[in-house]
C-alpha cells in the first residue's frame, strides 16, 4: 500500500481529521511561566519520546502533539503522521479552549451553567432514614472456608459501608470483631478507639487474619454482647446498639440461641449477613428479630448488598431537619415553630457546628443580594447566566468583576444562615472558595480539572460539595 492510497484510507472512515501527515511541530512555550507543566514524565517509558508538549504563550494552557511513526500495511515504506491536541484557558476573555485530533471544544465560561454549584442539594447527607447516635460492632467470620483473599474482600465491604455512616463523637461509634470456634472470638478494635472517619477506614483495613477452623456463631454473638458493648469500652447507654454478624458458614459448636439471647437482653439489635450457599438460612433467621435484617448474598455483591442492608435497618444520616427533629423528640424536647436561643446553640454543639454557624449571618434581603430576580443579582456587564429561580430562602450575586458568586441561605428553623461562595483571581492563578468560616484556596496553574471538591462538617457526617 502507498502513501496515497493509505491517505485515501484515512479520508473513507472520516480519520483525515485526526491524522495529520508528517511529524509533530509544536511551538515553543515561553520559559518565564510561574510553573512548568511536563507531561512525559506521567508517561510509560516507551511512548515518552512520541510526545511533545510545551506551555501556551499566557501559561495557562498546554499546546501538545503526538508522533507516530509505522510501516503501511502490505509494503515496507515506514509513514509518519501526527495528532494535535491542546489545552487553552484564556483568563481575560473567560474562554476555554481545548482539541484533540479534528474534536474541538470552546466555552465561553460566562456561559457556564456555574449555578449547579449552589443548586439543589447544600449538604450530601448520607444515604439512611435519619442521622441519630448509634454503637455498631461489625463481627467477622474468619473460619471454615474463610481465607485470606475472601477476608480482605470482606474488609473492603465493611470499610465501603461504613464510610457510609455518620461516624463523630455525638453519633455513630464503630467496632470490630472476628470468630471462630468455642472461645476464639478476638476484638479488633474497640467502640471507643476512634472517632474519626478515616482511622476507623484504616483500623478496618489493617485487621489481620488468624484462621480458625470450627464456626460457633452463638458464642460469638455471646462475646460481643458481653465484652464488647460495655461502658469502659465506649458503648453508650443511651444509644442505639447493632451488631452487624456476617459468616460464609454455619455453626459446628456451641448454642447459637446462648448468644442470641444474651444480645437481645443487652438491647442489642442484629443484623445477619449470610455470604454464599454455605450458610444455614434457618440459623441466621433465628438470630435477627426482623426478616429485613437478614441477606444472603456473595462475596461478588457483598459491596453492595453490605451497604443496602446496613442503609436500610440503621438510621445512620438524613436530612438536617429530620435529625434536629429526631434528635429534639429523643430529647423530649417539642419541635416548636421557634427554639429558644440555648436550645439552638445545644443543637448546633450536639452537631458539631456551633464553630461553622458562628460568624455574623448573612442577609438575603440585603446589598449584595438585593435587588434581584429570580433570587439573582447579576452586576456582571459581560455576560447572562442561565440561572434557574432559587428557592425563596436563597439569594445570590454575581459580581461585577465577572469572577466570581457568592449567596445567601436561610436556615429558619436555627434562625442561622450559610454564606457560599468561590472567587477566581485570573492574576494571581487562584479559586477561593468556602462557607461560612470555611474558606480555601487552590492553584489554577496545576490543578486537577473535574475534581470535586468537599468541604466536611461535622466530623464528615455533612459535606458541602
Amino acid at each position: 500500500m502507498t502513501e496515497d492510497a493509505f491517505d485515501l484510507v484515512l479520508k473513507v472512515f472520516g480519520l483525515d481529521k485526526h491524522f495529520k501527515t508528517g511529524p509533530c511541530k509544536v511551538k515553543e512555550g515561553p520559559q518565564d511561566c510561574p510553573v512548568t507543566i511536563n507531561p512525559q514524565k506521567y508517561l510509560p517509558a516507551s511512548i515518552r519520546t512520541m510526545l511533545q508538549c510545551e506551555m501556551t504563550d499566557n501559561c495557562f494552557g498546554l499546546d501538545c502533539c503526538i508522533d507516530l511513526t509505522f510501516q503501511l500495511p502490505l509494503g515496507d515504506e515506514d509513514v509518519t503522521f501526527h495528532i494535535p491536541f491542546w489545552f487553552k484557558f484564556k483568563p481575560c476573555d473567560f474562554e476555554v479552549d481545548a482539541r484533540f485530533g479534528g474534536f474541538t471544544y470552546h466555552k465561553y465560561i460566562l456561559d457556564y451553567n456555574w449555578v449547579h454549584f449552589f443548586q439543589k442539594k447544600y449538604f450530601d447527607i448520607l444515604d439512611c432514614e435519619t442521622a441519630m447516635p448509634a454503637d455498631i460492632i461489625f463481627v467477622l467470620d474468619e473460619s471454615g472456608n474463610v481465607n485470606q483473599d475472601v477476608f480482605t474482600v470482606s474488609l473492603e465491604a465493611i470499610s465501603e459501608a461504613t464510610g457510609k455512616l455518620a461516624i463523630g463523637e455525638n453519633l455513630i461509634h464503630v467496632g470490630m470483631s472476628m470468630f471462630g470456634g468455642t472461645g476464639t472470638s478476638r476484638t479488633s478494635f474497640d467502640l471507643d478507639t476512634s472517632f474519626e472517619r478515616k482511622t476507623v477506614l484504616q483500623s478496618i483495613r489493617e485487621t489481620s487474619f488468624n484462621k480458625k477452623e470450627n464456626t460457633d456463631i452463638g458464642d460469638a454473638l455471646r462475646y460481643v454482647c458481653e465484652n464488647m458493648f460495655v461502658s469502659s469500652k465506649g458503648d453508650r447507654g443511651d444509644v442505639k446498639n447493632y451488631v452487624v454478624l456476617m459468616t460464609d458458614g454455619q455453626s459446628n459448636r456451641g448454642s447459637t440461641q446462648t448468644g442470641v439471647n444474651t444480645c437481645r437482653n443487652n438491647g442489642v439489635t442484629i443484623i445477619a449477613v449470610g455470604i454464599g450457599d454455605g450458610i444455614s438460612r434457618t440459623e441466621l433467621l433465628s438470630v435477627v428479630q426482623d426478616p429485613n435484617h437478614f441477606i444472603n448474598t456473595t462475596y461478588e455483591n457483598l459491596h453492595s448488598s453490605l451497604e443496602e442492608i446496613i442503609i436500610q435497618s440503621i438510621k445512620c444520616s438524613a436530612d438536617v431537619s429530620s435529625f434536629i427533629s429526631g434528635w429534639l423528640k429523643q430529647a423530649g424536647m417539642e419541635v416548636l415553630d421557634g427554639v429558644k436561643e440555648g436550645g439552638k446553640q445545644l443543637i448546633l454543639k450536639r452537631l458539631g457546628l456551633e464553630d461553622f454557624f458562628s460568624e455574623p449571618k448573612c442577609d438575603k434581603e440585603r446589598k449584595p443580594f438585593t435587588p434581584n430576580v429570580g433570587g439573582w443579582n447579576n452586576e456582571c456587564p459581560l455576560g447572562i447566566l442561565d440561572k434557574p429561580e432559587l428557592p425563596d430562602k436563597m439569594a445570590c450575586h454575581f459580581k461585577d468583576t465577572c469572577t466570581g458568586i457568592e449567596c445567601c441561605i436561610e436556615i429558619p428553623f436555627l434562625d442561622v444562615t450559610l454564606h457560599p461562595f468561590f472567587i477566581i483571581d485570573p492574576c494571581e492563578y487562584t479559586l477561593n472558595y468556602g462557607v461560612n468560616t470555611i474558606n480555601e484556596t487552590i492553584q489554577l496553574i496545576n490543578y486537577e480539572w473535574g475534581k470535586t471538591e468537599k468541604i466536611n462538617l461535622a466530623g464528615g457526617v455533612l459535606q458541602l460539595q
